[in-house]
């Protein structure tokens, strides 16, 4: 089931979301949050990582992205999918072990809001940030880790 389509109603006393919201377009996130939101019992609490805007410089792919004409907010990343996706397909062809997690990630859509646009949509969606911790670059995966409790209604 896609995030998106999350139809639950407080079953949930908790819920993990890792690796998965980098590959969700900035106007699906508040959707998304609010389902979460609504998945969860009172008090449910929520755990998401985040592949944040402040890990990384994507100002050259935004900027090769809108010169393309592509419909992009600066931190998507889509201006070298269909590239990479070829050179991908290519390797997989040759030889399926080459293409490896890391490579084949590169192939699709990715976004990176910044901290502060997702907290403000954490807080419109009815959670509070209880513990955000970040992994820096070279120690770790450059995610920002976010536990959240739903607030009461």
């Amino acid at each position: 089931m896609g995030l998106q389509e999350m139809d639950f109603q407080a079953e949930f006393d908790g819920a993990i979301c890792v690796d998965a919201m980098e590959h969700i377009c900035p106007e699906d996130w508040p959707v998304i949050l609010a389902r979460f939101q609504k998945a969860l019992k009172p008090g449910g609490m929520l755990y998401i990582t985040v592949d944040a805007l402040e890990m990384g410089d994507y100002r050259k792919s935004y900027e090769r992205a809108k010169a393309m004409g592509l419909p992009v907010v600066f931190g998507e990343v889509a201006d070298e999918l269909d590239e990479l996706y070829a050179q991908a397909m290519a390797l997989d062809a040759l030889d399926e072990r080459a293409l490896s997690g890391e490579r084949l990630d590169l192939t699709v859509y990715h976004y990176h809001p910044s901290m502060e646009q997702v907290r403000l949509w954490y807080d419109q969606a009815g959670f509070a940030i209880e513990e955000e911790e970040t992994e820096e670059e070279g120690t770790g995966e450059g995610y920002v880790h976010l536990l959240a409790r739903k607030k009461k209604e």
